[in-house]
């Protein structure tokens, strides 16, 4: 909607972003410049610093902006065509040739010298080729260039293309939809007739789309992101970008809209001034057409009058009266008094009745007894004039009708002298004027004042009713010596502000938001140091407890959290009154195994034994490891009436155990100790569990024996 109301407005905004990228795009390459495999980094960066150049000597000649008066509409067509060529022939360099280091140099000093070489051909030295003709559309080296563009940025795709296996799949994918995007919008600049078209307008979205995917693309680089700015954030260049955007957005809208105001003030100041200049051209002319009744008024007074009287008559007429260039009396059609006899010698004794020319315009005259204005026409005597012819009519008798035609008044308006007039040259200056005289009896349609322009596109427009004619007057607005803006936003400071503002924006924008990361890594640290510190202090206490708890060896209570365990449950019992049972196990052979087959082997014995000791409880017993080869267990809620646990205990025990290949066997005798029936106490049961124990050692081993 905005390129169709004022694309000169929407061509800034365009432009400006595609800048703004352009300069995202160098600024990318350049900090990842450094590093070994990024030359087509470095080489983008020079090259997109050229082609943002370009664009911005584009956009600021561009046809209808304050940069551009009196440029038309070629110059920024090459200025279009030769950041095109640069950025295609560039990009496909970049792309295709495999670059070293020695060479970089040399390809950036001839980006630079050809984009300067380009733009001074443009201006001032006015050599480059014509790209835009007005009135007739693209040249044909504009068309052909935009096509050898996309021949270029295609080779450029083919490249990124063969080569993809040195991209990312996501860069890849970038680089290729931009590049797709730039040969599309290069098509569309070929299909315009008028800088201001759709084509051109389509033309320049897409190009800004292409432009956001190589950034985007760019970003991905592998360089880039192992750079701190481009890694920690390229969603804040992305949101610095559009910021930018919507500012200038915003910004060019206020003006668009002070432009608006403007415009309707100026409107008004032209209608008044434009019905103010035509009512004084009407009256001026009428006030000379009204001298045919003048006229009138000395033939009916003195119709047998002399030549002296009539030229003593004329002479006062025309001392008084300015912009007439003859008067004239035409008996039966017939000219024969006129003034300045000298000059107007060739119209005596011509009849009017019998010119082809006039006759139309006379005999309406006659048959409608009025005035008729005729021209601007050449004269038979020379110059212009604009002709007013009235017929005269004689009373037959004294005081009877005037019914007797006597000839024709006739009053020669100078055209050159009326319009060099100063009130028509006063207006001229300060306002684009043109001036068609319009008549229909003489066949008359000319521009007798200013410029076609002017009348083919007229801002306003009036008229001025001369008896059978009309003029029209047209203005095309102020001209630009009296342009004067008012206000700042109109000025063409406003656009430097507008760019400066733009990058105090965008820096101060990126340094908050690369604030905000820094603080956020800060922040990030040292939440993961203070983590990995709890986790730490964490895994400290909790080997300090498990040391203070476990069992090194078997990973099973060890006697010292037995006790605490064994009085918590004993208070709980007591508290609900409920029995348990006590077990003082220990093994049978295993001193034989150790001094058989060594300790180590004895410590992996001990490690079978606690696993099949704990597959035989539950999880809500209490089962520890005692000392050397001697086991204690609580089972709540319980008093093992039978004393069926124990029987699974010592037929588990007594499984062979196999370690290192060999098969070793053992047993368990087991001594059982019941509360409160055996004792009230932790220490009691264990004494008199103890003793059970010892009790089935002297009965054979490997068998339970209850207190």
């Amino acid at each position: 909607m905005l390129s169709r109301r004022d694309f000169v407005t929407f061509h800034a905004v365009i432009e400006l972003s595609t800048v703004c990228i352009s300069g995202l795009i160098a600024l990318a390459g350049y900090k990842a410049s450094a590093k070994s495999d990024a030359r087509p980094l470095a080489l983008l960066s020079s090259l997109y610093l050229c082609v943002a150049f370009v664009d911005l000597a584009h956009m600021m000649s561009y046809k209808g902006s304050l940069f551009a008066e009196g440029l038309g509409a070629n110059p920024p067509t090459q200025f279009w065509v030769l950041a095109r060529l640069v950025e295609a022939v560039g990009l496909a360099v970049v792309f295709i040739c495999p670059f070293q280091c020695r060479y970089v140099q040399h390809y950036i000093k001839a980006l630079v010298l050809v984009t300067l070489v380009g733009v001074c051909a443009i201006y001032p030295l006015e050599i480059f080729p014509q790209a835009f003709i007005e009135g007739q559309g693209l040249t044909p080296f504009k068309i052909y260039s935009e096509y050898a563009v996309i021949s270029f940025v295609l080779l450029a795709a083919i490249g990124v293309w063969w080569r993809r296996e040195s991209y990312p799949a996501s860069q890849m994918k970038y680089l290729l939809i931009s590049f797709a995007l730039t040969m599309l919008a290069e098509f569309c600049f070929t299909q315009y007739a008028s800088v201001y078209g759709d084509a051109n307008a389509a033309g320049h979205l897409i190009r800004l789309a292409s432009n956001y995917f190589l950034y985007r693309g760019i970003i991905a680089d592998k360089n880039v992101a192992r750079n701190t700015l481009y890694h920690a954030n390229p969603l804040h260049l992305t949101i610095v970008v559009l910021a930018c955007i919507i500012w200038l957005t915003i910004a060019i809208s206020l003006r668009y809209i002070e432009h608006e105001g403007k415009q309707r003030d100026d409107l008004y100041l032209y209608k008044q001034r434009l019905q103010g200049l035509a009512i004084t051209l009407d009256a001026t002319l009428e006030s000379k057409l009204r001298l045919t009744d003048s006229l009138e008024a000395f033939v009916m007074s003195r119709p047998d009058f002399t030549d002296e009287e009539f030229t003593t008559f004329a002479n006062r007429v025309l001392e008084k009266t300015p912009y007439i260039t003859s008067l004239q009396l035409a008996p039966k059609g017939i000219v024969t008094y006129v003034t300045d006899v000298d000059r107007n010698q060739k119209a005596i004794g011509h009849n009017l009745l019998q010119d082809p020319k006039r006759k139309v315009s006379v005999l309406k005259a006659i048959a409608g007894r009025r005035t008729i204005v005729d021209g601007p026409l050449t004269l038979l005597q020379g110059g212009q004039a604009l002709i007013a012819r009235a017929p005269i009519y004689l009373p037959s008798e004294k005081g009877g009708p005037r019914n007797t035609f006597w000839g024709f008044s006739t009053v020669l308006i100078d055209m050159e002298a009326l319009l060099k007039s100063a009130i028509i040259t006063e207006f001229s200056q300060e306002f684009s004027l043109s001036v068609r005289a319009i008549n229909p009896v003489g066949d008359v349609n000319a521009l007798v004042l200013g410029d076609i322009e002017t009348d083919a596109n007229p801002v306003l427009q009036t008229e001025i009713q001369l008896s059978n004619s009309r003029w029209v007057l047209s203005m095309a607005g102020r001209k630009a010596a009296y342009s004067n803006h008012t206000s700042f936003i109109l000025s063409s400071w406003y656009w430097i502000y507008l760019l400066l503002s733009t990058g105090i924006i965008a820096i101060g924008l990126f340094r908050i938001l690369s604030h905000k990361v820094h603080v956020r890594k800060a922040v990030n640290a040292a939440t993961q140091h203070l983590q990995q510190e709890v986790e730490r202090r964490q895994e400290v206490a909790e080997l300090e407890r498990r040391l203070a708890t476990q069992d090194d060896l078997t990973g099973m209570t060890n006697r010292r959290h037995f006790y605490e365990l064994a009085h918590d449950h004993l208070d709980t019992a007591v508290a609900h009154q409920q029995p348990f049972t006590l077990y003082f196990m220990d093994l049978d052979g295993f001193k034989a195994i150790n001094d058989t087959h060594g300790h180590a082997v004895g410590d992996q014995v001990l490690k079978v034994v606690a696993q099949r000791l704990k597959s035989t409880v539950r999880s809500s017993d209490i089962m520890a490891r005692f000392g050397g080869d001697e086991f204690v267990a609580i089972l709540p809620d319980t008093d093992d009436e039978h004393f069926h646990k124990s029987q699974q205990i010592i037929e588990a025990i007594g499984r062979p155990i196999v370690i290192h290949g060999q098969s070793l066997r053992i047993g368990i005798s087991i001594g059982a100790a019941v509360y409160p029936k055996h004792g009230a106490s932790v220490e009691s049961l264990l004494v008199e569990a103890d003793n059970a124990l010892y009790q089935a050692k002297r009965r054979g081993k490997n068998c339970l024996v209850v207190a």
